[in-house]
Parts: structure tokens; sequence; C-alpha cells
């Protein structure tokens, strides 16, 4: 195991303010003091997962690393930097303390490239370094630019705290940069080749190499969403740039957001209008039209109460990649279809159209669901045979559920509800391991899950009806059984479904009311504030109105910080008030009780106690625990 430490020193032509005494409040100070401090933690813990000594890459990267930091014109600072061993999917990180992550996995992807450009030539030392450093500098000078532009200070001082996930799990690594940190660090670091004496197109090369390699898991990857990534999309990059490919990277810029549009169920109307432009441009792109054909499904389906949609079908959707560029009967007479008829058989139009010609099963999938909806007994059938062959040919959760929807529609109920029971087992299977598997403090499943749900609640902020394929069948399952009467087993699935998998879809809210189970509180509590302080106060809020603390110590997971005029501590982590210990006057609880009152009086207004713990009488409706002497409070802790 190595790191390596670099001291620069570099001039005084800054390309950002930097965060100093004499230019910031004294509360942006302390938060810059304390991101510091937070970022040597996480970089501690990252590099303990395992380094790799790539003595071999030490002159390129250093080289590079010195260069850039020179041109910058900011003052000196220690870059810190490691080449992780960990095979992630990244390609490299900067922490605001000046600590940089590598990824081995970006060396011998580069080292591959020169492979292939040399095809195969053994270079000599000094060719090989120099290929290097051209290949790793537009990295570098990327990173670079998030440290010296300050994005995540300004994350943290504008939002405070960015996670949903325990706050004890939470390190500065989990935070993400925003989309427009993403766009300008391309564009900082742009400008700082240039003033290195690199050549800035090197930027560009960087990003056009990242989107061939991105091309494939795109393409796999079925359903990646330029909206809920924490980068924007590779051509979005590459279109801010001018080159001989600009106008190619901003057409297909827009045509990713109206790929994600289209999953997402978002900006339907602009969405299918730019696949439509598309397909006028390109007439005999099939991937094109089977997009527009989903969009216009998706569009039907707004229009569609859930009660009449009645099962979720999971309508599949790729997401857009670079290779997708290189009959009209109608149902007549057909009365009963829900929701907007024209938009339904404008949907049906635009499957007919392709289908024959499309070669993918979920997409088959797709027009079965649709044609299930029509009363027609012709569209029925076909219906059912799409979906069957679908299944058959590509078995997954999708053309499974699919196929159950299908005969569900079709008044096949028993088979339909036993294959969702059948696809239930499963769900529940992989929900109760995942469980365990949190359970038994596996972290990596952990980080997983944290980042899943996540996506999800992305999701659903956009999407109100979104539910992942993974849980579709659960939720099916418990609507079929409340549809056919069989109330016990319909209350007791939609309970799992409620607290095990998701509750803040509007289809968690249509089976909750269907079997009459309350839907599960978010469990957000209105925590009492202490001089406008309390529980999950940003820090950054903390500083702004109480200031410097008089003392800082560190108690197993926490910063402590002792505010000694308010006889208050407050226990610190993942940027956020965690607990407040009161443990003298003058400390009243908005004016209600503090220090000194007596257990009557506090009860009186926060109710009585659940129970005593350790010499503290615990108040769980509010997060409260006191500590009395003779019926007085001498302690009060408010915590999460």
């Amino acid at each position: 195991m190595k790191k390596y430490f670099l001291l620069l020193i570099i001039g005084f032509f800054a390309l950002r303010p930097m965060i100093v005494s004499g230019e910031s409040s004294e509360a942006d100070v302390e938060l810059w003091n304390y991101l510091q401090r937070q970022s040597k933690l996480s970089w501690d813990i990252e590099t303990k997962k395992g380094v790799v000594d790539r003595a071999d890459w030490s002159l390129p990267i250093e080289t590079a690393f010195v260069r850039l930091a020179r041109a910058s014109g900011q003052p000196r600072f220690k870059i810190q930097y490691a080449v992780l061993s960990d095979n992630i999917n990244f390609n490299a990180s900067a922490y605001p303390g000046g600590q940089f992550i590598i990824t081995n996995k970006v060396l011998m992807d580069l080292d591959e490239f020169i492979n292939k450009e040399t095809s195969g030539k053994v270079l000599d030392a000094t060719a090989l370094s120099f290929f290097r450093e051209q290949l790793i500098a537009p990295i570098i000078a990327h990173e670079l630019s998030h440290y010296y532009n300050r994005h995540m200070f300004q994350i943290l001082k504008k939002h405070g705290n960015l996670s949903g996930e325990k706050p004890e799990t939470i390190t500065l690594s989990i935070i993400k940069y925003t989309q427009t940190n993403e766009l300008d660090a391309d564009c900082t670091g742009y400008l700082l080749l240039q003033r290195a004496g690199y050549n800035p197109d090197l930027m560009i090369s960087m990003l056009e190499m990242n989107n061939a390699k991105a091309q494939e898991d795109i393409k796999l990857k079925r359903g990646i969403n330029t909206y809920i990534s924490s980068h924007p999309s590779w051509h979005e990059r590459l279109a801010a740039f001018k080159s001989n490919r600009t106008e190619w990277h901003q057409w297909a810029a827009s045509m990713d957001k109206a790929f994600s549009d289209i999953q997402l169920g978002s900006n339907l109307d602009k969405a299918i209008s730019v696949v439509k432009t598309a397909i006028e441009k390109f007439p005999d792109n099939i991937h094109f039209y089977k997009a527009y054909a989903v969009g216009l499904h998706k569009k039907w389906l707004v229009t569609v109460p859930l009660s009449s949609q009645r099962l979720r079908g999971i309508i599949d959707m790729p997401s857009f990649y670079d290779e997708m560029v290189f009959s009209d009967r109608r149902t007549k007479g057909a009365g009963g279809i829900p929701g907007n008829r024209a938009y339904y058989e404008a949907a049906r139009e635009a499957y007919e159209y392709i289908y024959m010609v499309a070669h993918d099963h979920p997409f088959y999938s797709n027009y079965a669901l649709l044609l299930s909806y029509s009363p027609d007994r012709v569209d029925k059938d076909k219906a059912w045979r799409l979906a069957a062959s679908s299944h058959a040919n590509m078995k997954s959760i999708q053309t499974f559920n699919n196929l159950a929807v299908v005969l569900y529609n079709d008044n096949n109920k028993d088979e339909a509800i036993g294959i969702l029971k059948n696809l239930y087992a499963m769900c529940s299977s992989n929900q109760d391991y995942l469980i365990e598997q949190v359970n038994m403090k596996n972290e990596k499943i952990k980080a997983a899950l944290v980042e899943f749900y996540d996506l999800l609640r992305k999701s659903q902020v956009i999407d109100r009806q979104y539910v992942t394929a993974d849980h579709t069948p659960v939720l099916n399952l418990a609507l079929a059984l409340s549809y056919e009467n069989q109330k016990d087993e319909a209350k007791k699935t939609a309970e799992e479904y409620l607290t095990k998998y998701e509750a803040g879809s509007s289809w968690a809210e249509y089976v909750a009311v269907r079997t009459g189970i309350p839907k599960p509180e978010t469990q957000k509590k209105e925590y009492i504030a202490v001089n406008g302080i309390k529980v999950g106060t940003p820090v950054a809020t903390v500083l702004s109105k109480w200031g410097k603390p008089s003392q800082i110590s560190n108690e197993q997971n926490y910063e402590v910080w002792d505010y000694n005029d308010f006889r208050i501590k407050l226990y610190i982590a993942s940027n956020e008030v965690l607990q407040l210990a009161i443990v003298g006057a003058p400390s009243p609880v908005v004016n209600k009780f503090g220090i000194g009152s007596k257990r009557n009086d506090i009860e009186k207004i926060i109710g009585s106690h659940s129970l005593v713990k350790n010499s503290y009488f615990l108040y769980n409706k509010n997060n409260i625990a006191v500590e009395y002497v003779q019926d007085v409070a001498v302690t009060i802790v408010l915590f999460r």
C-alpha cells in the first residue's frame, strides 16, 4: 500500500476566490474548517478499503498535478492522492481537503487505449510516460476544478444534509456533485489545461473516450436516466465545447433527454415531438419508432385512472445510445377503452407500424399491455400471444408480470394470480435477503440500497406513478387479491408492500385505500428548537446563528461542539446536528421548559415519559430525554 504526497508552491492568480477569513464570514470559515476535518476522515475511510502501488504511473500523474496546480494561480496546498484498488465505476474523485482518488481501473483502461493506438508497439519509458500524462491530465484537471471551485462547500452551504441515510453511515464520498458542478468542472478543467500548456482539446478527447466506453453499458443497462444521474450525459458534456462534432452532441443530448422523459413519463408532449422529428430525419430508424410508441402509450396512461388500469404493467424503455442512429389496422367499433381514446389509438398505431420488425421482446411485452385493454377479442388474443412469446424468449420480471396483467385483463384471473404469487415469492425472498445482509452489516449492500432508494425517491418526485420493476409484482398481487375479494390475503400483501418496499407512489396510496391498510407515516418528526437550532439543522445554519463554538472535541463518530454561553453541547455528524445536550441554565426549550423545570410541568407540555433508561426519562414522541434530580431537570437531551 502506498499513498502519494505532493507539496505544490503555486501562484496567486486564482480561478475562483479562496475561502479565507479576510474574504468570508466567520460562519463560512468555520464551515470550511469543518469540511476539512470531514474530508480527512472520509479520505481515511476510503483509502483503508485498499490502495495499489502504481509506481509505473507515478511520474505522469505527479507531473500532471504539478503542471496544472502551478498554472491555476491558487495558493499552495498539499495534494494527497492514492490509486484505489477497488474496481469502482468512476475514474477519479476530489475531496475538499485536497485529497484525490484515482481508480486503478481507469489507469488500466488508459493503458489499454495506448496499446490499441500504438497497435501493440512497445514504447520506450519516455514515450510511454508522455502518452500517459496526456491522457491523465484532463481527468486530473477536472478533479482539481472541483477542488478549486469549492463545489463541495457550495453544496453544503446551500443544502446542509444531502442524504436520507442514517447519519452515522454517511461520509463525504456519498455526497454527489450536481450536474451543474460537473459541467463547471469540465469547462474550468479545459481552461486549466490551456494555462498549463496542454492542448485543451485533451478534455474533449477524454470525454469522447468515456462516451465510447459508456455506450455498451447504456445499451445493456436499459433505463439509465439522465435526470436522476449525478452526472450529465456524455453528449451534454461534449456539447459544451466547440468541435467538429458539437452539433451531433447537441442533437444526441436532446435525444438523451427525450428518452429519459419517456422513461419517467414526464414532459411527454415535448419528448414525443423530439422523437417524431428524429423519425423525420431518420425515417427507417426502428429505435425511434419504438420510443415514439412507448411515449404515446405513456401519454395515454396519464389519462387512465389507476382503478381502470387495475394492475400495473412494466413498460420497458431503453436509454438513447449512439448505435440507434447508425399496417394501419385500428379496432373498429370497440368501446370500453379507458382514458383518452385518441391517445390510445395513436399509441396503438405507432406500435403496429413497427412491431413486426422490432425484434425486441420487452417492446413486444409493452405492446401486449396496450392491446390487453382493448375489448376486441382479436386484440386480446394477439396480446396474449405477444406476452407469452416475449416471456418465452426473454424471461424477466417485466415479461412475466406483463403476462399476468394480460391474462388478468382477459379474465384469466386464477392463472394471473398464480403467476403473481410465483413472482411475489421471488421478490419477497430477494428483499428478505437484502434486509438480512444489511442487518449483518454488509456495507456494500447497504450502500447499494441507500442509492437505490435515493433514485426511487427522485423518480417519484418526477412521476408519482413510478414503481420499480422489482416491486411491481408484489403491488399487483395485493391489488388482484383485493379485486377478487380475498380480503385477508390482500391486506397482508399490501401491508408487506407498504412497509418493506415503498409507500411514496400514487400506486401505494391506491393499494392502501383498496385494502384498507393505513399508509405508513414518513416518520418525519417535528423536533423542538433551542434558540433556533434543532435536530437536523445543517452545520452552516448553526454557524450562521450561533457562531463559532467555544470548543470542539471528538466522541465516537461525532464532533462535539460546546457552546459555553448557552450551556449546550451539539453532537455533529454528516453535516448536521444529531443531538443537543442541554447541561445548564440559561437554556430554555422554546421558552416553555428547560434546566430547573419540574417533571410535572415538563410532562404537562410533552406528555408522559415512555420509559426510564440509564437515569434518563425518555419521551419518544418528541425524542427528548431528561435527567431529573428530585424531580427537577438537570440535563435535557434532544436526539434523532
